[in-house]
């Protein structure tokens, strides 16, 4: 009975890690989709509102739905208030966790992205640095993909020491 009770006290950490990685999975992957398809943004709303109490990497995929929406929307006054929301949303969850890289890259798709008359471009440089000098210690290696492919594949100008951290 020790041994089942000690199994439990060191296996259920891992087994809660383990389910809260695949949903991370899951939810870039919706993401990702809905970047390119409409259809999908929708199915990517959905997944976003099953998290109960969602942790500041969620509550930045909320701020992205709403940057998403802003994409797709017709009306330029729903664009506008679309986008300030998933802009609130966003650094709202990296105001209350600055170091967490996945925010920062999601911040730096955005501003990279976005057009030079919103005026939200202010943390490219920062975000870019910050990125580089965390991405070796990032040990999710479907994110590390993630933002290697993004560099190399949206031609972000990069330097040798860059594209040589992204190789590792």
């Amino acid at each position: 009975m020790k041994i089942f009770l000690l199994i439990l006290i060191f296996a259920l950490p891992n087994l809660a890690s383990f389910a809260k990685g695949d949903d991370m999975l899951e939810v870039r992957k919706a993401y990702y989709l809905a970047v390119d398809n409409e259809q999908s943004l929708k199915a990517f709303e959905n997944l976003l509102i099953n998290f109960k109490n969602p942790d500041n990497t969620i509550l930045g995929y909320i701020g992205m739905s709403f940057m998403l929406k802003a994409k797709y929307a017709w009306l330029p006054n729903n664009k506008w208030e679309y986008f300030n929301k998933g802009k609130k949303f966003l650094e709202s969850a990296i105001s209350k966790d600055p170091n967490n890289i996945e925010l920062k890259f999601m911040r730096f798709c955005i501003q990279n992205n976005t057009p030079s008359f919103l005026r939200y471009n202010k943390n490219l440089e920062k975000d870019k640095g910050y990125i580089f000098k965390a991405f070796s210690g990032i040990s999710d290696n479907d994110l590390k993909l993630r933002i290697s492919n993004y560099m190399i594949v949206e031609k972000i100008q990069l330097t040798q020491a860059e594209l040589d951290i992204l190789s590792k």
